[in-house]
């Protein structure tokens, strides 16, 4: 299959974890055409490996030998340093951090937190480290690098100099987090089905705790609350994002948008259109995204999460992919236009399989296409039929029967 088309990739992902679907997740790890054959023991590695060979001797499957390395602890996965102790980052990420200037306009500051988002799974507070930044991306600040932001860049670069080892929690060994809430007696008790256990901030280690302070700093224009005990000085404040989810679908009869919002009290809103011209996967894409942007503009929503299962959009406007094609450049620039009335918006990456409502109201949309702008009203009901069985005896025949004296001479 030519890699040009635009679903080859994920074909090609669907094949393989068909091919592998019995040792997938236990002896091998597969993206695309990027496999690794992992074994906890160093003696189980040939069987393992000979397992894996086997499947592609199947399948009639080959392997380019330069681009293969058999027999070693560690390696580069995925933009990754994979080890038996965890997942660490890739150097070559942390030095294209180290190395880049001060911002000098809002174009290269989103390129440093596109880099960041790469590599966020491995900077704690990432959001909390970034916030001075959120002032010179306020829809017409005017940009200023000043100190105040330079020190924040430096911290950051200070941190990547250790970056954490991630690693999957060990069986047997006791998980630790802390956390620092207003709910935590609410939460405490909640916690305890499912084999928590709960102790207070004053049992936790002070190193530990202090550490945990210093790596999420209250910002300067928080305020603290007066009415807490002593033992309580600090004041949390959390924002409950909305849930947006978008998807397209186009046929040649025409094209349509789904569009899904989920508050923060988890009530659903979903809503389906029809667009009025016929275009391209990417274009319509972009069309569901900015209708979704419009619409939350309007419901005066500031705090927003934004999922979708365009891979290219969403990394297109994280500044991880070029936008290459003239088309799609007006679009992107009216919806980072569009992103920038915004306090916090986070855009992500889901498969297909996780954005289903939005797909099925976009598949909706092009079968109701109508030729005039008219908005159609659906009603969705929950139904379960029982029928009745009492009309299956309201003509059935009746036998009467009489017990006869035994001394009757009848």
């Amino acid at each position: 299959m030519p890699f040009g088309l635009k679903n080859a990739g994920a074909t090609y992902q669907c094949a393989t974890q068909r091919i592998f679907d019995d040792v997938l997740h236990k002896h091998v790890e597969c993206y695309v055409d990027n496999l690794i054959v992992k074994s906890k023991k160093k003696c189980d590695h040939l069987k393992d490996l000979k397992l894996v060979l086997d499947h592609f001797r199947k399948y009639e499957l080959r392997m380019n030998p330069f681009k293969c390395a058999f027999d070693v602890t560690s390696g580069k996965f995925l933009g990754f340093i994979v080890r038996h102790r965890g997942i660490k980052v890739d150097h070559s990420k942390i030095d294209a951090i180290q190395k880049m200037p001060s911002s000098k306009n809002l174009h290269e500051l989103r390129r440093l937190q596109g880099r960041l988002a790469y590599i966020r799974r491995f900077i704690s507070n990432l959001a909390g480290r970034c916030q001075p930044f959120q002032k010179l991306m306020r829809k017409d600040a005017v940009f200023d690098w000043d100190q105040s932001f330079q020190n924040a860049f430096d911290s950051i670069k200070k941190y990547l100099l250790n970056p954490p080892v991630l690693n999957a929690p060990a069986a047997g060994k006791p998980l630790i987090l802390l956390v620092i809430s207003k709910r935590l007696a609410k939460w405490a008790i909640i916690l305890l089905q499912y084999d928590i256990v709960y102790i207070p901030q004053k049992a936790v280690k002070g190193q530990a705790l202090a550490d945990f302070l210093a790596d999420h700093p209250v910002p300067s224009n928080w305020k603290l609350c007066d009415d807490l005990p002593d033992e309580e000085v600090l004041f949390v404040e959390s924002m409950e994002p909305w849930i947006m989810f978008f998807d397209d679908a186009t046929r040649r009869s025409g094209a349509g948008v789904g569009i899904v919002f989920i508050s923060p009290e988890k009530h659903m809103l979903s809503y389906s259109f029809t667009l009025g011209e016929l275009c391209s996967n990417n274009v319509v894409e972009y069309q569901a995204l900015i209708i979704g942007l419009q619409m939350t503009s309007e419901l005066g929503i500031k705090y927003i999460e934004i999922f979708g299962d365009s891979k290219l959009i969403i990394n297109q406007l994280s500044y991880q992919y070029e936008v290459k094609h003239q088309d799609l450049k007006p679009y992107f620039i009216y919806v980072r236009r569009l992103m920038d009335i915004f306090d916090s918006i986070i855009l992500e990456h889901i498969p297909r399989s996780e954005n289903k409502k939005a797909d099925v109201l976009a598949n909706l949309a092009t079968a109701l296409t109508v030729s005039e702008d008219v908005p159609i009203n659906i009603s969705l009901y929950q139904k379960w039929i029982v029928p009745s069985i009492e009309s299956q005896y309201e003509e059935a025949d009746v036998i009467s029967v009489y017990a006869i004296d035994e001394e009757d001479w009848r």
